[in-house]
């Protein structure tokens, strides 16, 4: 069975490889609280809404809209700035800390249980090649060289996938957005 100890060290471990960028995709309003939950119950007094919306990267009227339904479930509370009232300050109110407690400690729970099936060398393995990968991924750089080189050398006219895509000036190509995100982030001109 995992040891507290293992426990402790796997969460800091995947906390490394499970970064902000992760959370931008709020699709819904549960992972939204949860996500709100974890960064208020994390930090040392109120956090403003602007916080929120950076440290999730999700647009300022996505916070607020989240923050009226986590109020309304009486999960947070929320006051307006001492210096400047268009600034929102929001803290856990008791149920939301006590929602934060539950949540941590099923957390807890499964990668134990994560643990115990994999082992913790398995999974601490993991994590470091996680780790490794999100930052070489990081890199486009470095790893899309020899393309982009490639690519900034072909004439304008080729430059288009199809005639369906014009050239567009300024940019190699432009691709369609995909309906969902994708789950990691990867270079930009890919997505």
């Amino acid at each position: 069975m995992a040891t507290q100890e293992q426990i402790s060290r796997m969460m800091a471990q995947l906390e490394t490889i499970h970064p902000a960028p992760m959370l931008s995709a709020v699709h819904t309003t549960q992972a939204g609280m949860g996500a709100v939950i974890r960064l208020l119950s994390q930090s040392e007094g109120p956090v403003t809404a602007g916080t929120i919306s950076a440290h999730l990267q999700i647009s300022t009227a996505r916070v607020a809209a989240l923050l009226k339904k986590m109020e309304a479930k009486g999960l947070i509370q929320r006051k307006a700035g001492p210096k400047d009232g268009r600034v929102t300050n929001v803290r856990l109110s008791p149920l939301g800390e006590e929602q934060a407690r539950r949540m941590h400690a099923g957390l807890r729970e499964t990668i134990g249980k994560i643990i115990d099936q994999l082992g913790f060398e398995k999974l601490t393995a993991f994590a470091d090649t996680a780790r490794q990968l999100q930052q070489i991924l990081q890199r486009p750089d470095l790893i899309f060289k020899d393309m982009l080189i490639w690519l900034t050398q072909l004439p304008q006219k080729t430059r288009f996938l199809s005639e369906s895509m014009p050239p567009n000036p300024g940019k190699i190509w432009s691709l369609p957005r995909p309906s969902a995100p994708l789950p990691c982030r990867g270079p930009s001109f890919l997505v």
